[in-house]
């Protein structure tokens, strides 16, 4: 069991939940059922975070799967990120589809509204993340020195994700090897092939979001505890389908031990999302 008193957490992986937007996710109600956290308005949200020794986190609007307006949740989310970017960066979406439309759309909104990472989730768009619609955008985050998060795994909803099959990665990583890719979830059943390329490529990186710490894959718990993994891995919990209190809660027995825990709670992602830390000391750890 690791110690994580007075450990902060930086939380790579929150969605944005206001009440005053009405939100459904019942799409994951047979998942998460009551451990889910209520709908918080933007204080609420920072008490939380306070309670549970969350320092800051990356913030998305809320997912096409919760049935919300989506220009609502974005200016909720932006207006967050710019009343409290101590606690908030912001991730951002785009429709690939649209193109160049789509490049400059990304590229406004880090320039304009801050952004820190650009969200891709392969089940929702339809299409594996090394299709040709995406190599613009990923050209794009290089050029702004983004990372682009990439959901692995089969979703956790009934729908068609075998285009969430971590394999799809290695084409994008060998096609762009200065992209900063952070994959994230479970990737199950694919987890060992997830683990195989974050050996290989050396900016491949991997968040734990939508486990509970209790149930994360041992694969991955064992990676994370490597000294290869140490620097590779980082903590997140997809809020609101988990809430805060419960992966703080859990996160002691995680399996992840005290020379990995720092780095993985709050270092990796402080490195990657907000380029902040020492790479050659985490190389070292």
């Amino acid at each position: 069991m690791a110690d994580t008193t007075g450990l902060w957490l930086v939380d790579a992986y929150i969605n944005a939940n206001p009440p005053h937007l009405g939100l459904n996710w019942s799409l994951t109600d047979d998942l998460y059922g009551s451990n889910k956290a209520n709908a918080q308005d933007l204080d609420d949200l920072l008490a939380d975070m306070d309670r549970n020794a969350i320092t800051r986190g990356l913030l998305a609007p809320p997912p096409e799967s919760a049935m919300g307006d989506p220009e609502a949740g974005y200016r909720w989310t932006l207006d967050a990120v710019q009343r409290h970017p101590d606690r908030f960066g912001l991730s951002v979406r785009v429709d690939a589809d649209q193109g160049i439309r789509a490049v400059r759309h990304l590229e406004r909104m880090v320039h304009n509204d801050g952004a820190r990472a650009l969200r891709i989730v392969p089940y929702r768009d339809g299409k594996r993340p090394s299709h040709r619609s995406y190599f613009p955008l990923y050209a794009k985050c290089i050029e702004l020195e983004i990372p682009v998060t990439i959901t692995v795994g089969l979703p956790l909803v009934p729908r068609a994700g075998v285009m969430q099959d971590p394999r799809h990665l290695d084409k994008v990583c060998s096609f762009f090897p200065e992209l900063v890719v952070v994959s994230a979830h479970g990737g199950a059943p694919w987890t060992s092939t997830l683990v195989q390329l974050l050996r290989t490529w050396p900016n491949l990186y991997h968040m734990i979001s939508a486990y509970a710490p209790s149930r994360y894959p041992p694969d991955l718990v064992a990676f994370a505890n490597s000294t290869r993994g140490r620097r590779k891995m980082m903590f997140a919990s997809d809020y609101p389908l988990l809430s805060f209190e419960r992966v703080r809660r859990e996160l002691p027995t995680c399996g992840i031990g005290d020379a990995a825990m720092p780095w993985f709670a709050a270092k990796n992602a402080s490195r990657i999302f907000w380029r902040e830390g020492d790479e050659d000391e985490a190389l070292g750890a």
